[in-house]
């Protein structure tokens, strides 16, 4: 089925190659007013001064962008460290323009959500952004390298399951991840997998916290996280190579290799990356962080037709984990010896994914954006028996140590909006989305099912004033499995000022999560399993309430201060977890199903300050709180909230004459309290011990930034795990243990090349 669905997209491609035509291309090149050096990931704008059409971009490691005016426009620029640059270009025209260094509040252009793209001072939501800049500074490998100094965020590992997140105090199934716009698949006891996330050709991601249940339906009630990959170079050939290691027995490589002419752009992008296995303690042979290894490959087309862009993406990725088990000695009569034997697991996950979309400007004011993609996941699991002393191993003859998951998911969506920030009041969006999604595997029921959902959605911004717009939204949905609840959403902007300087956004929105197939139908059964899926769950449904209020000042000697300030509510009712049933007869035969429990809320709030200094000083610091309630299913409740601190501070510092960019990020992650059912089914509570983290790093540029290297320390206090409880599964727990957080203090090198012709 894959081999013809490769040689299905192959034939896509091809024909997306033909007969498309030929043209002279021009460039915007923006670049220092006094050292004459590009500036990558700069914002543009452009407006159309005929049909006040506008578009965005970002310029690249050359401080390039396409010049797509079709008639004479005003090109807007900003960059943190310099003054907005402002000035007209003509069509077909090559242009060098140069920005003087200087301080302003960066208001970035995002996606996630919107009608079009959009600086985030002039969208309803508030949207969280990390920038390549960022990403680099961090020599982030993952996901969960770049999200690990934000707030709000906690994080976990299981082991062969990988690495979890908590958003708001809540997580699994209700995080949706987004690659370009499409949804990740591959959850593992509801989580995805932080470490199987690469992001070497990342130019932004996007968080949005709280529901965005309207625009994304289903696993939106957390947030949605976005990441956007890089798809244009100026350019006719371009490329870059990175290394990377550390210390804990990680080795990585990663590159890609960009090819420009006549508005089409060919990217291909590569990694490896391998990890040797880590354990805190020696324990004959078993490592707390599993060894793994992984490929992941991508390839990218883009072609520019006027003021859109048609894109085909395909990608692969190849994932081997190893779980040594621990050495037994059995007797072997025929050789009348005893030998050291182990268990070993194997598992190995395949991902391919691929999708076709189409974006931008039609018509006048109409921005269209449509998508239709597939995703392919395998993980196989296989033990083996392994006779230390030989070598050899056979495959174990348990049903149970052999098992193989996939999942086959199809995702189209499309959105039609009207806007026009200027001259109409009232703007709206119309949209569809549909997923279909099927799962096979022994441990499900039946050992196939499948769940089909359909939505439309709708929004409308009305403009009563330039300072104050509403945008109310609304979604139907019809699901195979459950009926679907509508959810509705309102989001209020202001900006009494006229001038971004002071801004207040308020939010309320109703959610809702699906049932997954394995909450519905999983059947784990064996030795040390006793795990039932419930096909009569309901959908989980919330209320959301958001505020925040963010204020920014620019002196005139070049210090730019910005304060933001919020405030958040989550009250999910149906909430499903996993849930424990004691055997009173027989304790050892506990059985676990999943069930809706009566209630869980999080309440919290935070504030965070961000203090810039011309180009070379960027320090931001913040602190929030969240507060956990919940009911259980037994009618047990929390008697009041348990409240948890977090606390950041992020640093960045250039010194520009030696090319060289210090970074220092610091998280404190406070002590968690909440309830729980033990498997005697009595009321008792846990914690989990608080613990600060402390990341440092060093960046040098050299040969005009065709090469860099990065050096740094990770985890320098030297966190490994943490007193806490341990979860069996949702809010019901076997008793005290140890939760691992992370592997220990390590340090780092990264050495990066890029080259263009």
């Amino acid at each position: 089925m894959i081999t013809k669905f490769i040689s299905y997209l192959g034939l896509i491609f091809l024909l997306l190659c033909q007969g498309l035509a030929y043209g002279q291309e021009s460039f915007v090149r923006i670049l220092d007013s006094k050292t004459k050096k590009p500036i990558s990931y700069a914002h543009v704008e452009l407006v159309d001064m005929i049909n006040n059409q506008k578009s965005y971009q970002v310029t690249d490691d050359y401080g390039k962008i396409l010049n797509t005016a079709e008639h004479k426009s005003i090109l807007r620029a900003s960059f943190v460290g310099y003054d907005h640059l402002v000035d007209t270009i003509l069509p077909n025209q090559n242009y060098s323009l140069h920005m003087k260094a200087g301080m302003h509040v960066l208001e970035e252009v995002v996606v996630t959500g919107q009608y079009a793209p959009e600086r985030t001072d002039k969208s309803v939501y508030q949207i969280q952004v990390i920038d390549n800049k960022q990403i680099q500074a961090k020599a982030s490998q993952n996901l969960q390298d770049a999200l690990s100094s934000s707030l709000n965020f906690r994080f976990s590992n299981g082991g062969a399951l990988g690495t979890r997140a908590l958003l708001q105090g809540i997580g699994g199934e209700n995080i949706k991840i987004l690659v370009d716009g499409v949804p990740q698949i591959g959850r593992l006891n509801g989580d995805l997998d932080l470490g199987q996330i690469d992001i070497n050709n990342v130019q932004r991601i996007e968080i949005v916290e709280g529901p965005m249940s309207v625009q994304y339906g289903t696993n939106a009630l957390a947030g949605v996280i976005n990441i956007i990959t890089k798809d244009f170079i100026s350019n006719r050939f371009a490329g870059k190579l990175n290394t990377y290691y550390e210390s804990v027995g990680q080795y990585n490589v990663d590159g890609s290799l960009g090819y420009y002419k006549n508005k089409k752009t060919y990217l291909f992008n590569f990694s490896r990356k391998y990890f040797n296995g880590f354990s805190t303690k020696d324990t004959a042979r078993v490592d707390q962080w599993k060894p793994k290894r992984s490929y992941d490959l991508d390839f990218k087309y883009k072609r520019r037709i006027g003021t859109a862009n048609l894109r085909f993406q395909a990608a692969y990725y190849n994932e081997k984990l190893l779980d040594k088990g621990t050495p037994q000695y059995i007797a072997f009569p025929q050789q009348k010896a005893y030998f050291p034997i182990a268990r070993d697991g194997y598992f190995l996950t395949q991902r391919f994914k691929s999708n076709l979309s189409f974006d931008g400007v039609v018509g006048k004011n109409n921005y269209l954006n449509l998508l239709a993609s597939y995703t392919h996941y395998n993980r196989q699991k296989e033990y083996y028996i392994k006779n230390l002393t030989t070598e050899n191993k056979e495959l174990s003859s348990e049903p149970a140590d052999l098992d193989t998951t996939k999942i086959n998911s199809w995702v189209f969506r499309g959105t039609w909006s009207k806007f026009d920030d200027k001259d109409r009041k009232f703007n709206f969006q119309l949209g569809y989305d549909v997923n279909l999604e099927s799962m096979l595997g022994n441990k499900i029921e039946a050992k196939k099912q499948a769940i089909n959902d359909y939505a439309l959605f709708a929004s409308v911004k009305y403009h009563p004033a330039k300072w104050f717009e509403v945008q109310p939204g609304l979604r139907a949905a019809y699901n195979s499995e459950y009926k679907a609840p509508v959810t509705p959403s309102v989001n209020f902007l202001f900006n009494p000022l006229n001038n971004g300087s002071l801004i207040f956004r308020a939010s309320y929105a109703n959610g809702f999560r699906a049932p997954s197939i394995k909450e519905l139908y999983l059947e784990f059964v064996d030795v040390n399993h006793n795990i039932y899926g419930n096909p009569n769950l309901t959908a989980e449904t919330s209320h959301s309430i958001r505020m925040n209020m963010i204020y920014s000042y620019k002196s005139s000697n070049k210090v730019v201060f910005k304060t933001e300030n919020y405030f958040f509510y989550n009250d999910i009712r149906n909430k499903i977890s996993l849930l424990s049933y004691l055997n009173k007869e027989n304790p050892n035969d506990t059985k676990y199903m999943y069930n809706n429990i009566d209630q869980f809320k999080s309440v919290g709030g935070g504030i965070t300050l961000t203090y810039r200094l011309h180009e070379n000083f960027d320090l931001k610091v913040g602190a929030s709180v969240t507060g956990l309630n919940q009911t259980l299913s037994d009618g047990v409740k929390s008697n009041a909230y348990y409240f948890y601190p977090e606390s950041t501070f992020n640093l960045i510092y250039s010194l520009i004459p030696i090319r060289t960019e210090f970074n220092v990020n610091y998280k404190y992650t406070g002590q968690i309290q909440n309830i729980a059912v033990d498997v005697n089914g009595e009321l008792s509570k846990y914690k989990q011990q608080d613990y600060h983290t402390l990341d440092v790093s060093a960046k040098r540029s050299f040969f005009n930034d065709h090469l860099s290297l990065t050096i740094g320390g990770k985890n320098l206090f030297n966190v490994t795990t943490i007193n806490g409880a341990n979860q069996v599964g949702g809010v019901h727990m076997g008793g005290s243990a140890q939760v691992p957080i992370m592997w220990g203090r390590s340090f780092f090198a990264a050495l990066s090349y890029r080259f263009n012709r």
